[in-house]
Parts: C-alpha cells; sequence; structure tokens
C-alpha cells in the first residue's frame, strides 16, 4: 500500500482542490479511484462529445454538396428551358424588364431592335446598360 504522502500528492495531481487533511490511508485510496475514474470519465465524454461534433459536420458538409449539387441541376434544367432567340435577338438580364411594342418582357425572353420604339439607339443603350445580355 501507498504511503499517505504518495497518495495525496497523486490525488493533488489529479485535482489540486481536493481537501486530503484529516483522511486515512484507506480514505485516501478511495479519493485517489473516484477522481481517477471521473478524470477518465470526463477523458471519454470528451472524445464522444468531440465524434459527435465531427460526425455533425461531416452531415453538414454532405448536405451542403447535395444542396450544390441540386442547385446546379436545377440551373441546368431552367438553362434547357429557355426560349430560342431569333437573331438580331438579345436576352433581357435577370431582375430587369423592357417595355417593346409587344409588351413587357423580361428575363428571359428576347428582345431585338424593331421590337423597341426607340429603334437601334435605344437597343444599344439597352445592352449598354446591362438590361440586355450580351
Amino acid at each position: 500500500m501507498a504511503s499517505n504522502e504518495q497518495l495525496i500528492s497523486e490525488i493533488k495531481a489529479i485535482d489540486p482542490e481536493a481537501k486530503t487533511d484529516g483522511l486515512n490511508n484507506a480514505q485516501l485510496a478511495e479519493m485517489k479511484k473516484q477522481l481517477k475514474e471521473a478524470a477518465d470519465g470526463d477523458q471519454e465524454t470528451d472524445e464522444r462529445e468531440a465524434a459527435a461534433k465531427a460526425d455533425k459536420e461531416k452531415a453538414d458538409e454532405e448536405a451542403a454538396a447535395e444542396r450544390q449539387e441540386m442547385l446546379a441541376e436545377k440551373r441546368k434544367k431552367a438553362e434547357a428551358k429557355l426560349p430560342e432567340l431569333k437573331k438580331g435577338e438579345h436576352r433581357v438580364a435577370k431582375g430587369k424588364a423592357v417595355t417593346t411594342k409587344k409588351g413587357v418582357k423580361a428575363w428571359p425572353h428576347g428582345v431585338a431592335a424593331d421590337d423597341l420604339s426607340g429603334g437601334e439607339k435605344s437597343f444599344r443603350k439597352l445592352l449598354k446598360n446591362e438590361v440586355l445580355e450580351a
């Protein structure tokens, strides 16, 4: 059996604030055993928490990747559904609208110079101001 001094020094190494005054050898040995178990339990809890955090981060990354793939697919489908542009037409930019002789046109419709009341001059101005996509 270890001496009281050895047990006290080992207990203080585990928990510097532990009260060891007036305890006999058996009580000190029991206290050391309990402190070690508590420390080991804390370490296991920390390991479990770290593993759970890593699993959650991995799941979040996978979900983000799936979302990016889904958005890319949606973009491809949307682009595939875009109406065909006739010669001399330019597509109206996203978030923009143009009033033409044929009515108001918005993304993804095309507009040609002869659709505008201002003709070629208005058409060039809309291209310059990025209302129409080049």
